[in-house]
């Protein structure tokens, strides 16, 4: 029997489809195929990373076509499965994967509008600093290095594409079929 962090290991390889066989010699218990049960659960992962992604993407979805988005979605998460548990962070390389598939080199706003989209995913699980007056700066000697930090919520995104423009009639439309 392995130990518990190498079968953990194995398994989440062969769920991501890396090294299947490995894993399935561990799924003997009972008559079902080992292969046949490990493909549930390969399919569940992908199911809910696809998901992960066009909640997080849900402009360049309707940008490149649904079925478009979830073949590079699959792509992208059989070359870059995630590196962490946390399904929030899942999903940085995306745009910069867009940007490598050929076929949407004539499109480049798609791939753009995705590091958007990335960015205003980060911004939302960044952590707030209390904020502060202009009064609590009276007093600081600004020869000195004075305490003004950002939230670490901030993003600046420079694109040669209007992507807040795009971004912005996308989330009008949406709240226009939703009234």
């Amino acid at each position: 029997m392995l130990p518990l962090e190498h079968l953990q290991t194995n398994m989440a390889r062969a769920v991501l489809a890396m090294e299947p066989t490995i894993a399935a010699k561990a799924l003997t218990a009972g008559k079902a195929d080992p292969l046949a049960r490990l493909r549930i659960y390969q399919n569940n992962t992908r199911s809910s990373l696809t998901a992960v992604l066009m909640a997080v993407f849900p402009v360049t979805v309707r940008l490149v076509d649904e079925r478009f988005f979830r073949y590079a979605a699959s792509e992208f998460i059989r070359r870059h499965p995630p590196v962490e548990s946390r399904l929030a962070r899942y999903g940085a390389g995306f745009p910069r994967f867009l940007k490598s598939i050929d076929t949407l080199s004539d499109t480049p706003i798609a791939a753009e509008t995705a590091r958007l989209e990335w960015a205003i995913a980060e911004a939302l699980d960044a952590a707030c600093l209390p904020p502060r007056s202009l009064a609590d700066f009276e007093n600081i000697d600004l020869g000195t290095s004075p305490d003004i930090l950002v939230q670490p919520s901030l993003r600046l995104i420079v694109s040669h594409w209007s992507i807040l423009s795009v971004w912005t009639a996308h989330q009008q439309d949406a709240t226009d079929r939703h009234s």
